[in-house]
């Protein structure tokens, strides 16, 4: 294998203080003894020796540990401490790179052998001396290492091992410090301190087609992390992309099958309901369960930090967040709940917290009815941007200004609106009244007296004045309901069709 340099240093315990910092673009394949009579120090190799002979030439990316060190070389060399004996040092060096060596097949054989991530997580622990776990986008737990000592490193590693995934409380605390954004900002593996977290730790961001789909963690709880153990995480992350991608379990419920059944669904291009209840059983998802469909679309175009809304997503609720066109389209379940009044609630907060707009569908049942509701998410996300500038739309909120926005077209809408309202309107503008909103809010609260004089934050005693008023002004009867409904919709019409 290409080992990298500075991993085989510190296993030796020759990366000190005391010696230069080895790049970490090094790489070692093999040890060569350096003697006066060399010629060519080659690519890819780590020699030691005595001393370098002056006339030796070198290839770029060779390294050298000499006794005796004169000068500069141009390539990575160091010398020796005072009594190390070449041969003791290049017989250690070709046991480290031996054993990594057998490291590596043991992992080739459980990757093509499909033995899981389970596996190859033990093995890691076992490499780096230091425990480690895998989870997905959403910090849900792939592989973990579950040697019973591990529940005493933190609460933190406690709740992963429980439960699978890591708590909402931490991920949030992680946001809001924006740990999870720096963390997800590097491409190779790096060391961490972080406040959400006891031990220092490594991160490999599993990345592929553009997108983060998991992370790679190691924790520094039995021995420090080192530089060399941060350069060997590269490549054992490369390594789990690899296993990733011959795992079909993994591949239908979290990786590209799974993206792709998402979009098939919404889009409508996957109708068959026997292959839809085929793909969806990986997901743990009832073919005729309660669903609802949200479309989201952040403030702004950044990758790292819509993937980090995808894992909140996920956690928030139980969902399957997919990016499509730089959007995120979320299918909720609703199974377990009575409504979807909760999760709009916390949906508000999201789109508050986050910026942007988002657009949610009502509930229905059947997931093979995804893409008819799909539609529903689109058209309150429009009719939030364009008509409502409201940053979250509910369709069981303005369903009745959806047939209305529709209808607009062919219906000249002042025709449909009760001319009491226009009447009220006219005579507001004339005496600076508010006679027209007070009869919207008494409507809308269904005659009731209290909660209509609350939202108006006026007497019930005024309130029926204005009521008995506005009677007289207008000749309305809000006894019949035919004429209630009307009114309802005419509000609707003026607000925010015609805008008068």
């Amino acid at each position: 294998m290409n080992l990298p340099l500075i991993t085989l240093l510190d296993r030796m315990n020759l990366q000190t203080e005391s010696h230069p910092v080895c790049p970490r673009i090094l790489m070692v394949k093999g040890i060569r003894f350096l003697s006066e009579h060399t010629e060519r120090l080659k690519k890819d190799y780590l020699y030691i020796g005595p001393a370098i002979p002056k006339k030796a030439e070198y290839e770029r990316g060779t390294a050298a540990l000499v006794c005796k060190l004169e000068g500069d070389p141009g390539f990575f060399a160091f010398q020796l401490s005072e009594g190390e004996e070449v041969s003791y040092i290049l017989n250690q060096a070709q046991d480290v790179l031996e054993e990594m060596n057998q490291w590596e097949e043991q992992l080739k054989e459980l990757i093509y052998g499909q033995k899981g991530l389970q596996e190859m997580i033990q093995l890691f622990s076992k490499i780096m001396g230091n425990p480690a776990y895998l989870v997905d986008s959403s910090f849900k737990v792939l592989a973990i290492d579950k040697a019973p000592v591990l529940s005493e490193i933190s609460a933190i590693w406690k709740h992963l091992v429980t439960y699978g995934y890591l708590s909402y409380d931490i991920l949030d605390q992680m946001r809001r410090a924006d740990e999870i954004r720096l963390m997800d900002s590097y491409e190779k593996a790096v060391i961490f301190h972080l406040d959400s977290f006891n031990n220092p730790f490594i991160n490999y961001n599993l990345r592929w087609e553009g997108k983060i789909r998991g992370h790679l963690f190691i924790v520094g709880y039995f021995k420090k992390i080192t530089p060399g153990d941060e350069a060997y995480a590269d490549y054992l992350g490369r390594m789990v992309l690899l296993a990733l991608e011959k795992d079909m379990k993994y591949s239908i419920s979290r990786g590209k099958d799974y993206e792709n059944f998402i979009h098939h669904v919404v889009s409508g291009t996957l109708k068959e309901k026997e292959e839809i209840n085929r793909q969806l059983a990986p997901l743990m998802w009832d073919m005729e369960g309660r669903y609802c469909v949200m479309r989201y679309l952040p403030e702004e175009e950044d990758e790292i930090q819509t993937e980090v809304m995808c894992a909140e997503l996920e956690n928030m609720h139980s969902s399957k967040p997919v990016i499509m066109d730089g959007e995120i389209v979320t299918i909720f379940s609703l199974e377990g709940t009575k409504g979807i009044e909760k999760l709009e609630k916390l949906l508000e907060v999201f789109v508050e917290k986050n910026g942007g707009y988002a657009g949610l569908s009502d509930e229905f049942d059947g997931f093979y009815r995804s893409s008819v509701y799909y539609r529903q998410a689109l058209i309150c996300l429009d009719m939030g941007r364009e008509l409502l500038k409201k940053p979250f739309v509910s369709y069981r909120h303005y369903a009745v200004l959806h047939l209305l926005f529709l209808g607009q077209k062919n219906v000249d809408m002042k025709m449909v609106c009760d001319k009491a309202v226009f009447r009220l309107l006219d005579y507001d503008r004339e005496h600076h009244t508010e006679y027209c909103h007070t009869l919207e809010v008494y409507i809308r609260n269904e005659r009731n007296i209290g909660a209509a004089a609350e939202e108006l934050y006026i007497h019930r005693n005024t309130l029926l004045y204005r009521i008995a008023r506005l009677k007289y002004l207008t000749g309305v009867d809000l006894d019949d309901y035919q004429t209630r409904v009307r009114l309802g919709v005419s509000f609707y019409i003026v607000r925010y069709l015609i805008r008068i």
